[in-house]
């Protein structure tokens, strides 16, 4: 596996991409788009390059979890393609192999482990460089290097907006592997279950970004436009896209 950046940040954040996803509801005149949602292109550009390279610009370091033998649009250099292992249990799985691989390829590098990852679902073409500085900036230290006082700081850093915890576009601290572990080790799956659990066993671990202070850098909330349906598609000004090869 392709080492990430060597780069001395003390506090670096990885940017991990879901990929992998099967866009069961993304159909045009009915049918299924080939190679799904990640083809489809904004701007010119296909929706998962779009997210890869607004986190590459503001982070360096984007592991991108896709399914395994998934064909993949073009990516941005220096991004890192990984296969999912546990292909169809959903994006907590998805993270959970993310999060494993940001920890291998530090220590593979020689690096130390990185303190936070800012977990992405790859249908937010629009995120923008002021939600994804919010986010990695809510989890106040992350986990603490040998030496350093225990952590006392939330786990998971998780926008609310319109009333919904918007798991896919959030903040987690390295130490999230073990809960998404252990939860996913009982058959459960669902990040939103996981979350849950986290705040009722210890409400401290989670804190949740209200919508006022998401406005504040992002007026239109325009970085959780998420793509599920080919009118969301439209809507955002899509065109056509490539078919995989």
């Amino acid at each position: 596996m392709t080492t990430l950046s060597r780069r001395p940040l003390q506090h670096r954040t990885i940017g991990i991409v879901l990929a992998g996803g099967s866009s069961t509801r993304l159909k045009r005149d009915g049918q299924p788009v080939p190679g799904g949602k990640i083809w489809l292109q904004v701007a010119g550009r296909s929706l998962v390059e779009s997210v890869c390279a607004r986190l590459m610009d503001e982070l360096g370091e984007v592991i991108v979890v896709a399914g395994p033998g998934q064909a993949l649009p073009p990516l941005p250099a220096g991004v890192v393609v990984i296969a999912d292992t546990r292909p169809g249990s959903g994006p907590l799985a998805g993270l959970a192999d993310g999060l494993r691989a940001a920890v291998s390829s530090a220590q593979s590098g020689g690096l130390p482990d990185p303190r936070q990852a800012l977990v992405v679902s790859a249908d937010v073409p629009l995120i923008s460089p002021a939600v994804i500085r919010l986010l990695c900036g809510a989890l106040a230290g992350g986990t603490p290097q040998a030496g350093e006082p225990e952590q006392r700081g939330p786990l998971w850093a998780v926008p609310l907006v319109a009333g919904h915890p918007q798991v896919l576009l959030s903040a987690v601290d390295l130490a999230v592997l073990a809960e998404a572990e252990a939860y996913l080790a009982t058959g459960r799956r669902d990040p939103r279950g996981l979350l849950e659990s986290l705040q009722t066993r210890a409400p401290h671990l989670v804190r949740i970004l209200p919508e006022a202070e998401l406005r504040g850098v992002d007026p239109q909330l325009e970085s959780f436009l998420d793509i599920d349906t080919w009118d969301d598609f439209l809507a955002l000004g899509g065109q056509s896209h490539p078919k995989p090869s």
